[in-house]
């Protein structure tokens, strides 16, 4: 007999996804919809807490480690959700210092309304 077959050599072994409510409830909590409107409620809270200023500076450092650790509970890394460098430190920098130049020389050059 050719081909796969199970403990007893009976056939064609069952792959191990075919039971996802057995064996993975540790794997599919993780792609859960309530953990993403878990996670909405948290940058939305972040949100919040920057309008009431209690958020010193910038709530970017802060959404950017909620993100971290959202990757890491799901057991992903930033190259798997499409973030890289560009080629290399050189041209990421470069490219990175352009558009902070470009984006404050449109800011000083257009006028600001006034609130």
């Amino acid at each position: 007999m050719n081909g796969p077959t199970n403990s007893e050599g009976l056939g064609m072994a069952a792959p191990e996804d075919a039971h996802p409510e057995a064996g993975n409830r540790g794997a599919n909590w993780r792609q859960s919809k309530w953990l993403a409107v878990g996670e909405l409620v948290v940058v939305a809270l972040i949100f919040v807490a920057d309008y009431k200023h209690l958020i010193i500076f910038s709530k970017t450092p802060y959404i950017l480690l909620f993100g971290w650790i959202s990757l890491r509970v799901r057991k992903l890394r930033w190259h798997d959700v499409g973030l890289s460098r560009f080629r290399d430190w050189k041209t990421t920098f470069g490219l990175g210092i352009a558009a902070g130049w470009r984006s404050k020389v449109s800011n000083c050059s257009s006028p600001n309304p006034s609130w």
